[in-house]
């Protein structure tokens, strides 16, 4: 027995050390995939470590996504290399690598088409375990790569983005975020190293949550915060911030907010509070002695403001030039701002600064209360809206832009494929993982984010690139193409017929399908509700329909799943075909991958969208396994460029439109004639009426914006808003008139909309024209009988008089 276990060690030896990979010869048309190359980045290099590779094992590769899901998940390479001199072990110091070898070193595999390189795989070391034989003859490590998001995975959580773009601000010696939580006796340096901000009294921690960009920061509650600058190189300039929030009621009237020490004959800086006319903030400025050496003028209205308050010193030669400013934490902000000269003093670098010197801000007595956090001090003076974006959290950012600055931010390398501006605008971005930030921009978009497999970074496909696609993978069934395990699966899987999409802080909205074979009505007219929740950050409600529809679009796509393709690259039937062996080679995550002439029992052609893959590289065979799911959602409709499309209620095709036709004719609805709109967006932006009454001003009439008259049934458009014109009984031609808009002379213009009148009556839709000094100059009019509560197209095609330069709407 002991020697048949010893002589099965020796195979098993030989087995792991058989590594050697075989090149098959070309042919005809054939280009030769060579053995992959596995390279790991030693200090500064690039080593082809490929010879200690054992091939045989297999070095087994996945990419994207393991299934249909929509998470990015870490790119992986499993390898075993020969470990027998010892070089794969981080320590062994005799090791030919030592040193230069261990935890997150970089690793690549990659092979050669002819002369082109394809890229398999770019990841960082995991794991290197040492392993070796029962004879301790065969040594060697199975290494486990993994992409970067395996190591982005595992940081802790980014702080917010006040804080995080505060921490990159130029000429930054001191900041104190106080962002903790209640129960923190001091205030941490958003500085590693720097001292913190002690206080004496209570403040209410973590009571403040309006600044979208920071976690909530607190109230000073009659408390006093003290915080020590360390000493830094004196620059001729400075300046002190903090976000300030008083309430309502105000504060009592003197009381100092801040209290800023500098070296120099000025060396006391005071921002006082006055309690008159909404609340006021001014500066003054002592010398050493404590002398009242400058007093500047106050700005008002600062109660019940979210601010960022701004102290700025510049040495001017003798002089020191000052400005104490606030903004609103709005876009576009709400400034006030005093300024000035203190001829003949000077000042050097900021010592300390004190929030609340006296303990009267808030707490007992006080009228209200004041907020305070991310107090700040910078050698150099920048704009003071410069953190603006990040107060407001970024909102309104496309999800394409907040993943490049995110990826900017941590050092990550980026790339894009598709316009990241015109990707879906996000919501405010709180703290977070860094991951978990970027999975809420694809949740918003609904694009692809994967780790390049020639780069250690990150990279986005947006959800426009993903609409039409051609097939960037065309396989052949019947000419042997594919491996032999096609399975197709007609489950319930990824079904939903019953949609809600929410918004973080807002509303939701809900999509159902309610006729249909995938719809929620009982079988045999549905398959019941079948129901998905999704919470997208997206930055208005209005973006709910279409995330709810979309999802529901594709969740009852009525054709089988092929979850995966099998492609083997050693098959000769592929080997023989250079641009098919291109395809495989380079289908990336998101392209179209199509498999035609199946068997008679599966007449369709498999169109899918390609997820991710599992690739197996073993001596001698190259297999892929495309993760797939269905491309057909992703073929949509689309506006031209030349022109705009909107149909009316009722239209309906002519005929039937078969795949191939391109264009065809539309009938619209014979009791209005109405016809398709072909023109570019219209001149006034308010001609919904959906928010409110804006850009229109009654004339011998009250305008007020109602919900459509009369029955829903009878309302023949979209929307839930008209506006209402009521005469004054007196001016003879009561109207509702537009703003004036831009127009060109001899050009020809169309006002269009529905009236509707309580009584039978002849009205008018008309458009002034006016010349270049807004000068009235004539009327094109049409008027038209209408009926008693009645729905009623009118329309009107006029041509600019020569000399007009703006038109105005006026239905009277």
């Amino acid at each position: 027995m002991a020697g048949t276990s010893g002589l099965a060690a020796r195979v098993e030896a030989w087995r792991r050390r058989a590594g050697a990979w075989a090149t098959p010869a070309s042919g005809p048309g054939q280009t030769v995939v060579t053995h992959p190359v596995v390279e790991m980045l030693l200090g500064t290099a690039w080593t082809d470590i490929s010879e200690y590779v054992r091939y045989a094992e297999g070095v087994s590769i996945r990419w994207g996504r393991s299934d249909e899901s929509t998470r990015l998940q870490p790119a992986q390479c499993d390898l075993t290399l020969d470990n027998r001199d010892g070089r794969f072990s981080p320590r062994n110091p005799a090791g030919a690598y030592y040193g230069l070898i261990g935890r997150n070193t970089p690793l690549r595999v990659w092979t050669q088409q002819g002369e082109i390189r394809r890229w398999r795989f770019t990841g960082e070391l995991g794991d290197l375990p040492p392993r070796w034989d029962s004879t301790g003859t065969d040594v060697y490590v199975p290494v486990e790569a993994a992409g970067i998001t395996r190591r982005l995975g595992q940081q802790e959580d980014l702080h917010s983005p006040l804080r995080r773009g505060l921490s990159r601000a130029a000429g930054l010696v001191a900041y104190w975020p106080c962002e903790e939580p209640s129960g923190a006796t001091q205030f941490a340096s958003g500085i590693v190293g720097d001292p913190a901000m002690t206080f004496t009294g209570s403040p209410r921690l973590s009571s403040a949550s309006d600044y979208p960009g920071s976690e909530s920061i607190p109230q000073v509650n009659g408390s006093i915060w003290r915080g020590q600058v360390p000493m830094y190189t004196e620059t001729g300039e400075s300046q002190v911030r903090a976000l300030v929030a008083i309430d309502d009621d105000g504060l009592t009237d003197g009381v100092v907010l801040l209290r800023v020490r500098t070296s120099g004959s000025a060396s006391i800086w005071h921002v006082v509070y006055t309690s008159a006319t909404n609340g006021g903030l001014h500066l003054s400025v002592g010398d050493q002695d404590g002398n009242i050496i400058e007093t500047s003028g106050t700005f008002t209205g600062v109660n019940g403001l979210l601010m960022r308050m701004s102290l700025a010193m510049e040495q001017d030669g003798a002089d020191i030039d000052y400005a104490l400013r606030v903004h609103t934490a709005a876009d576009p902000p709400v400034t006030g701002w005093a300024t000035g000269t203190i001829a003949g003093y000077t000042f050097d670098t900021v010592s300390s600064v004190v929030v609340a010197k006296d303990g009267d801000a808030g707490g007992t007595g006080s009228p209200g209360d004041v907020a305070v956090g991310h107090v700040s001090v910078q050698d150099v003076v920048t704009s003071s809206t410069d953190m603006l974006t990040e107060i407001l959290a970024h909102e309104g950012e496309t999800a394409g832009r907040r993943i490049e600055r995110l990826c900017d931010e941590e050092d990550v390398e980026f790339i894009a494929t598709g316009d990241l501006d015109a990707t879906e605008a996000m919501g405010i971005q709180a703290a977070g993982g860094l991951l978990d930030l970027l999975q809420e921009c694809v949740d918003a978009d609904l694009g692809i984010l994967y780790e390049p497999r020639d780069m250690l970074g990150l990279g986005y496909r947006t959800r426009a690139t993903l609409y039409n696609q051609t097939a960037a993978l065309a396989l052949d069934y019947s000419a042997g193409e594919t491996f032999n395990r096609l399975e197709p699966e007609e489950d319930d899987k990824n079904l939903a017929n019953r949609v809600t999409a929410s918004r973080k802080g807002g509303s939701s909205y809900t999509a159902e399908l309610v006729t249909g074979s995938l719809s929620v009505q009982p079988p045999p007219d549905g398959v019941h509700p079948y129901e998905q929740s999704v919470t997208v950050n997206v930055e208005t409600d209005a973006q709910l329909a279409d995330h709810a529809g979309w999802r529901m679009h594709e969740g009852t796509v009525d054709e089988a799943r092929w979850p995966r393709i099998t492609v083997l690259l050693h098959n000769a039937r592929i080997a023989a075909d250079d641009g098919l062996v291109t395809q495989v080679l380079t289908a990336g995550l998101g392209d179209r991958l199509t498999v035609s002439n199946l068997l008679a029992q599966v007449p369709e052609d498999v169109s899918q969208l390609v997820q991710g893959l599992h690739e197996t590289l073993r001596n001698p065979e190259h297999e892929i396994a495309f993760v797939c799911r269905p491309a057909s959602p992703w073929n949509v409709a689309t506006a031209g460029d030349a022109e705009q499309r909107a149909d009316t209620t009722g239209a309906e095709l002519a005929a039937g439109v078969g795949e191939a036709v391109t264009t065809f004719d539309v009938l619209t609805p014979v009791d209005t004639a109405q016809k398709w709109v072909t023109a570019p967006p219209p001149l006034n932006g308010n001609w919904s009426f959906e928010d409110d009454l804006d850009e229109w001003t009654g004339d011998g009439a009250t305008l007020d914006r109602v919900a459509p008259p009369g029955p829903v049934a009878d309302v023949p458009f979209g929307g839930s808003w008209v506006m209402q014109i009521t005469p004054d009984g007196v001016t003879e031609f009561p109207n509702a008139g537009s703003d004036q808009y831009a127009v060109l002379p001899d050009a020809e213009y169309r006002l269009t909309g529905w009236v509707r009148c309580a009584s039978a009556r002849t009205v008018s839709l008309n458009i002034n024209w006016f010349d270049g000094t807004n000068s009235y100059l004539s009327t094109s009019s049409n008027d038209l009988a209408v009926a008693a509560d009645t729905w009623t197209w009118m329309e009107q095609t006029a041509t600019a008089p020569a000399t007009a330069a703006y038109i105005n709407a006026a239905p009277t």
